[in-house]
């Protein structure tokens, strides 16, 4: 595990067989890859046909907790997006908690869940989800 919570979550989500699969059977086909990225979507990708999506994100807070002046626990955060067509949503709730679960079950809790129709994509609802989870300090 690294100590990256962007790549941890992007690790979790893409080794999710059941999460992959529902990703392809939403797109109606298997893509060479798995599309989910860290940062930033690559352009062949940010189409109706490749959709859905996921992108993982790091936001920019962290909480540490302290015992006998020594950094033990740390609350990271990230956001997930994922993208699918506006035309058929049938998917949409079941990746949503599907997504939730991988990373429930890893020790992640969603605290913002959105959806809204993505101004750069209007033929596509963007659904977020702002997520804590903890990193444990291996010395302690």
């Amino acid at each position: 595990m690294t100590n990256l919570p962007e790549v941890n979550v992007r690790n979790i989500l893409k080794n999710s067989k059941a999460l992959v699969s529902l990703m392809d059977n939403i797109r109606g086909q298997s893509l060479a890859i798995v599309p989910i990225y860290t940062f930033a979507i690559p352009e062949d990708y940010q189409k109706n046909e490749s959709n859905p999506v996921i992108r993982v994100t790091p936001v920019p807070k962290e909480d540490a907790h302290y015992a006998d002046n020594e950094r033990f626990l740390v609350d990271t955060f990230v956001q997930v997006d994922f993208w699918i067509n506006k035309k058929d949503t049938s998917g949409l709730a079941l990746m949503q908690d599907l997504i939730y679960q991988e990373l429930h079950k890893n020790g992640y809790e969603r605290y913002q869940p959105e959806r809204s129709i993505d101004p750069d994509y209007t033929e596509q609802i963007m659904v977020t989800g702002l997520f804590r989870g903890r990193i444990y300090n291996e010395q302690s």
